[in-house]
């Protein structure tokens, strides 16, 4: 994982490319955490 960050710190050399990236990155994580939670509970009350 480190060496990911460290991979993407060299391909977006640029703050704000590589903030966009990481805000992205985390936005998607959040949303497949959410899609997980959320999921299961709704084919429940279905």
């Amino acid at each position: 994982s480190v060496a990911v960050f460290t991979g993407s710190g060299a391909l977006f050399p640029i703050p704000a490319v590589r903030s966009m990236a990481l805000q992205g990155a985390i936005f998607v994580g959040m949303s497949s955490l959410a899609i997980i939670v959320i999921y299961p509970a709704v084919c429940q009350l279905a």
